[in-house]
């Protein structure tokens, strides 16, 4: 789907490139300059209320996200120094993709969430606080 190369980090990348972009809203050149890390939690979101039975437009309480994540290394290391996926991307659109503090909001906004969509960074204690 994508033409980034795979992270050379030592991370997991099986399937980095298999995000399902239309069926989340997204244009595939808007998809390729997130973060794999942050499509993953998109995905693993959906799925936690796919098996919960949930549906967001029919619940009658609040459904919520609190998340953070670790410093994203995909932005720098991979879009920006690809000039082909930058032309795609745009450079606004690859950083603005990224920002740690669109985790949780991301989730709430593309799933249709009612409840709170809130970045938790604290350093070592994110999970915790969150």
């Amino acid at each position: 789907m994508f033409n980034i190369t795979a992270p050379e980090d030592g991370f997991p990348t099986d399937g980095y490139d298999l995000f399902d972009a239309e069926f989340f809203g997204y244009r595939p050149s808007e998809a390729e300059g997130i973060d794999p890390q942050q499509r993953l939690f998109l995905e693993v979101a959906w799925e936690a209320l796919e098996d919960a039975g949930y549906d967001p437009a029919r619940y009658r309480g609040l459904i919520g996200v609190f998340a953070g994540s670790s410093t994203d290394h995909y932005l720098h290391e991979q879009v920006l120094r690809n000039p082909a996926a930058m032309a795609r991307i745009g450079v606004f659109q690859a950083n603005y993709s990224n920002q740690l503090d669109h985790l949780a909001p991301r989730v709430s906004y593309k799933l249709n969430l009612s409840g709170p969509g809130v970045a938790v960074q604290s350093a070592c204690s994110t999970s915790l606080v969150a």
